[in-house]
């Protein structure tokens, strides 16, 4: 499936992003980065969240481009929704008429994307993300590193969860190498 999400990357222009109501440091950093990620690449991206950005996450880098609202009207090459176990969870209607890539770590989630990478091993959406911009060859940029290492660090409790592994320091000591915060 990774490769497949790769494709749908080099083959699209036109990008929207979404996560869960309510979203945490997880859904926003990795949202945030793949939205970084793909406008490195040239590509046209949005966040569409149907709630804002918690007070907590207003100073990530690009939060303040985050857009609200209850249905994704227009049309995009592919719309991914990170770290959500259902379509029903993002809040938001008319994803059912769009190509959905349903990019996931919780074993619970289901298939419910035309394109489904769910990967029980990762302790974050934030490394799929990671993984995402190393295998395209993004540049790493501050605001990039500061976005995935947000939603790393949130979903590992600081490091602390038992899906903390050695990966998971290189990932964060590579991060913290280009610059983040």
């Amino acid at each position: 499936m990774f490769q497949n999400v790769l494709e749908v990357i080099r083959s699209r222009d036109d990008f929207a992003i979404t996560s869960h109501v309510r979203p945490d440091g997880d859904a926003l950093g990795s949202e945030l980065a793949l939205m970084l990620q793909l406008e490195a690449m040239g590509k046209k991206a949005v966040v569409i969240n149907k709630d804002a950005v918690p007070e907590r996450y207003r100073s990530l880098p690009g939060a303040d481009r985050v857009q609200t609202a209850d249905r994704i009207e227009d049309k995009y090459g592919a719309v991914f929704v990170l770290e959500c176990g259902s379509i029903e969870r993002t809040g938001l209607a008319g994803l059912d008429q769009l190509y959905v890539v349903n990019i996931d770590h919780h074993h619970s989630t289901g298939a419910y994307g035309k394109l489904n990478w769910i990967d029980e091993n990762a302790c974050a959406v934030g490394e799929m993300v990671y993984k995402i911009g190393k295998a395209l060859g993004i540049e790493m940029s501050p605001a990039i590193a500061t976005n995935i290492y947000t939603a790393v660090v949130t979903d590992t409790g600081s490091f602390q969860f038992s899906s903390t592994t050695a990966e998971t320091f290189r990932m964060a000591a590579d991060l913290a190498e280009h610059g983040a915060d």
